[in-house]
């Protein structure tokens, strides 16, 4: 009996070690792993698949476990990527005690960009300063160049312009990425320091007209207009295009006056009754 008894614990061992030696067999452990990206850009809201590839080809574990360094930049399930927000961060696969990683960069792209002003007023000599924003908010290269119409009317650099003669001009900001521009409208006024008369004083005869000429100061000033006046128009009267008609004997102030700063020079006007003698068609000979 104990023989019968020693044989079949001996064959017991023996079946064991057979079905041990099948399960070694069938148990292929897994010696690395690889995926088919290093390193990969993408931008926000964009997805990519990250293939792995288990060594040697039939290794028994197939399972591989994803995970992302900064799951706020790059999410991973499964392999495929999502670019959620701008920055870095590392993806990587497992299995077993084996591991592959891949470098992730995450930028955002423009989508437009926006100045500050699209309309402006400068007084020439003056700078006025625009901001530009490229969209969105979070992109991550915010460089622009910047571009005048007309230099000799205004220059710009980095957004600061300088009204340099008078004159209408188009400022121009471009990102760097996308192209995508936004242009600002700018008027250079130069203001009128001052003005003169061709005459300060005049003698006149009753009936006589004479000219008067405005000289603006500067010659470049964007608003020549002007306006005539007379201190008393029954002694000389003055038109708007600066011309004086003698009315009777007196005295009187011609001035004009600028629209643009309400600069004045005036003229004084003596107005003598005529002492030569005419023939009047209608009485006797008179004094005119």
């Amino acid at each position: 009996m104990d023989k019968v008894k020693s044989f079949l614990f001996i064959l017991c061992l023996f079946i064991a070690a057979i079905g041990l030696s099948f399960c070694s067999d069938d148990d292929v452990p897994a010696t690395g792993i690889s995926l088919n990206e290093t390193s990969v850009s993408m931008h926000k809201g964009d997805t990519l698949r990250l293939v792995a590839t288990i060594t040697p080809p039939d290794a028994t574990e197939k399972t591989i476990l994803w995970s992302s360094s900064d799951s706020s930049v790059a999410s991973v399930s499964d392999g495929k990527l999502t670019a959620l927000k701008a920055g870095s961060t590392t993806i990587t696969a497992k299995v077993g005690e084996f591991t592959a990683t891949c470098s992730v960069t995450v930028d955002v792209k423009a989508t437009g960009i926006s100045l500050s002003s699209t309309k402006l007023t400068l007084v020439k000599g003056t700078t006025e300063t625009l901001v530009a924003k490229v969209l969105p908010e979070d992109v991550t290269n915010k460089d622009v160049t910047w571009a005048s119409s007309d230099n000799k009317i205004a220059t710009v650099k980095d957004g600061a312009i300088t009204a340099v003669n008078g004159g209408n001009v188009v400022i121009t900001a471009t990102s760097l990425d996308g192209n995508f521009k936004a242009t600002c409208n700018v008027a250079v006024t130069v203001p009128v320091e001052g003005v003169s008369l061709s005459q300060t004083s005049l003698s006149m005869i009753t009936g006589e007209t004479i000219q008067l000429t405005e000289t603006i100061n500067p010659s470049d000033a964007s608003n020549t207009k002007v306006t005539w006046s007379s201190s008393d128009d029954s002694v000389a009267s003055v038109n708007d295009k600066g011309l004086v008609t003698a009315v009777k004997v007196g005295t009187v102030v011609i001035s004009v006056t600028t629209d643009d700063g309400n600069k004045v020079a005036s003229c004084t006007v003596a107005v003598k009754k005529s002492e030569n003698v005419g023939y009047d068609p209608y009485g006797d000979a008179q004094k005119w």
